[in-house]
């Protein structure tokens, strides 16, 4: 039976924008009332899922494991990115994070107004995921912080502005994520059981992992299974598995001074050659090459 990859409750009809902000996790969030309040939100977004909304994030605080489409990789403050309707998506936060998501309809009567018809070709970009970078990160950046506290009046027009900011910068100041653009929401249960898979890795990299495991929990047949975490991804459990660990090695070895031998092993390597070849062929260099590396980039 068709369903939604996560049950995530969709702006209602009639409504253009909603503004969720967090500041511990992506679980226990707010919403804004037409007044700016605070309301609570039981948010999603530490889950793989997906909404018909659009979303327009900026990550303030804290880091993590970013999956988008078959796209892998971390996000950090400042992050700023744009997620089109129906691409499926998880923000696994190391700990705590903070930020603020816009949603909204691109169906909305107010986006269907003729003046924005030019937005027709940045909905359609947005459908891969965009990290959106340069001035334009920078302007949605100090933009969406000042949403918080505003009545839903005042929102609105700021929102506007910020799709002028978008439709003017998407070109180039944009990194499409995902390889796939996604255009259908609505998923069989083996894409959801898929999407428990996923979250299974994420949570649970640096433990040891099984196949056979990963196929009990999808409930198909191993064939099936590859092929169907290949959709997914864009890539093998094995390589998947392999890019999860080499992004928190790189992360260890940057922020602290730990023996390269304690980080592999703590990411999940049990063999330090097959660490070592595995980070040279991902990083195209050895562990204390990158770290030293990446500290002269940010000394300079």
């Amino acid at each position: 039976m068709a369903g939604p990859l996560s049950e995530f409750p969709a702006t209602q009809a009639g409504q253009s924008l909603r503004v969720l902000l967090w500041d511990r996790d992506l679980v226990d969030m707010w919403v804004l009332d037409d007044a700016g309040e605070r309301v609570p939100f039981r948010g999603k977004g530490s889950v793989w899922h997906a909404h018909t909304d659009c979303e327009l994030t900026c990550i303030t605080n804290g880091d993590g494991i970013l999956q988008v489409g078959d796209h892998s990789g971390r996000f950090s403050a400042p992050d700023c990115l744009l997620l089109g309707s129906e691409v499926p998506h998880v923000w696994k936060a190391r700990a705590d994070s903070a930020g603020v998501s816009l949603q909204f309809r691109t169906d909305a009567p107010l986006l269907s107004a003729p003046e924005l018809a030019s937005l027709t070709r940045l909905w359609s970009h947005a459908r891969h995921g965009l990290r959106l970078t340069g001035a334009t990160a920078e302007h949605l950046r100090a933009q969406l912080q000042l949403f918080a506290g505003l009545p839903a009046t005042v929102r609105l027009g700021r929102f506007i502005a910020l799709l002028d900011v978008l439709r003017r910068g998407h070109a180039t100041d944009a990194v499409p994520l995902s390889a796939r653009a996604h255009t259908a929401l609505r998923v069989g249960e083996d894409d959801r059981a898929m999407g428990r898979v996923l979250d299974h890795l994420i949570a649970h990299f640096t433990d040891e992992i099984r196949l056979d495991d990963l196929v009990r929990m999808s409930g198909c047949s191993p064939a099936t299974f590859a092929r169907r975490f290949t959709r997914l991804t864009g890539t093998t459990v094995v390589d998947y598995l392999h890019a999860l660990r080499i992004q928190e090695v790189q992360r260890v070895l940057l922020e602290s001074d730990r023996p390269v031998t304690d980080i592999a092993f703590a990411a999940g390597f049990n063999n330090l050659a097959h660490f070592n070849a595995i980070f040279k062929r991902r990083a195209g260099c050895s562990p204390s090459q990158y770290r030293k590396q990446q500290r002269m980039i940010g000394a300079t």
